[in-house]
């Protein structure tokens, strides 16, 4: 990043030019309830609410973010999911396998006492790369040798 990078804010992102052509977009957390407690699919439609409509209704908030900025869900390469009960961690493993094209994005689930929205039982923020190629090497650990455990 240089030193020109600036910074540009709207109400859920902000994007920082990275210079070549290259943009990190980093969303504010999404949950899949409204203020009101109502969860509702994009089409408005009232749903159910539990951890499978919320994580739906989360994720389909983080692609209507990362339209408004050019950027799609297979531009997305870190997750950090917060859930208010770690039961739901396999509901919400599913919902996200069908979510995602290809490899899937770094990622951290976290168990938290609350989400700053009553009601919501999970928050997804993102990170996505736009611009310049990435690599990404299947089956290759990041993690050196000497840290790992045999």
């Amino acid at each position: 990043m240089t030193n020109s990078a600036t910074p540009k804010v709207n109400s859920d992102s902000v994007t920082i030019d990275l210079g070549g052509g290259a943009r990190l977009i980093f969303l504010t957390g999404k949950t899949g309830i409204d203020y009101d407690g109502t969860v509702r699919d994009p089409a408005g439609r009232v749903l159910a609410g539990g951890i499978v409509d919320q994580t739906t209704v989360a994720f389909a908030r983080i692609e209507q973010a990362l339209a408004r900025v050019g950027a799609t869900m297979n531009d997305i390469v870190r997750l950090t999911t917060y859930l208010t009960d770690m039961n739901d961690v396999a509901a919400y493993l599913g919902v996200r396998a069908g979510v995602f094209q290809g490899e899937l994005p770094a990622a951290s689930t976290v168990a938290v006492s609350a989400i700053g929205r009553q009601g919501a039982l999970i928050e997804i923020d993102a990170i996505a790369h736009l611009g310049s190629a990435r690599s990404y090497v299947p089956g290759v650990s990041q993690i050196p040798p000497e840290f790992k455990k045999d």
